[in-house]
């Protein structure tokens, strides 16, 4: 009995996947506005996603042979700049933020920084008659700082949740695939969200 324990533990251990799971870029197109127009003039933008990893697991023993690395490290910041691109009148990006005098050597009105603090996804297996599905979800938490020439204007931090609901598929190989849909669920939430708060701030459309 002993034997056949150890022989089912390394089958286990050989069979066992890492299925990774994206977001794809994913920037807000229904941000609601009490303006007309977009946030007048130029401003410098920087965003990361390096926070944005984790690795998912299932939350009881079906599937948790395997493990599911989860990423936003490329998906954020290219989402970031697409609903910006929508709210401002003007944006160029940036490797940093910068100080309020190099915002006026570049001709810009402000700084925004917009960074991923973290991210939470769980994994679950609901058993069917004759088959079962994975359903997940994520939880994006991120941060906005606006920096005008002499000082802060904004800081807010949004959350977006997304969930996934997909056949598991074989070797439980659909958890990747549930937990990209409620990824990019939760990363076009997050960015309506924070396009919301950045679009009806009228101390950054203020200022100068």
């Amino acid at each position: 009995m002993r034997r056949l324990g150890v022989i089912a533990a390394t089958a286990i251990g050989v069979s066992a996947c890492a299925y990774q799971a994206q977001a794809p870029v994913t920037p807000a197109s229904n941000v609601v506005v009490s303006f007309g127009t977009k946030i007048p003039g130029k401003w410098l933008v920087f965003s990361e996603g390096e926070r944005l990893d984790s690795l998912v697991r299932p939350s009881d023993i079906n599937c948790s042979a395997h493990n599911f690395p989860l990423s936003f490290r490329g998906s954020f910041p290219g989402s970031v700049r697409g609903t910006l691109a929508n709210l401002f009148e003007s944006i160029e990006t940036v490797d940093r933020p910068v100080s309020g005098e190099e915002l006026r050597r570049r001709g810009a009105r402000g700084m925004v920084t917009i960074r991923g603090e973290d991210v939470r996804g769980t994994l679950r297996v609901a058993p069917g008659f004759w088959s079962a599905n994975i359903i997940t979800e994520v939880r994006i938490t991120a941060s906005i700082v606006v920096d005008g020439t002499s000082g802060r204007i904004f800081g807010q931090t949004v959350d977006g949740d997304g969930r996934g609901d997909t056949d598991a598929g074989a070797f439980c190989a659909g958890g990747a695939v549930s937990l990209s849909r409620s990824s990019e669920e939760a990363l076009r939430v997050t960015m309506r969200r924070l396009g919301e708060a950045i679009g009806n701030s009228e101390r950054v459309r203020a200022a100068r």
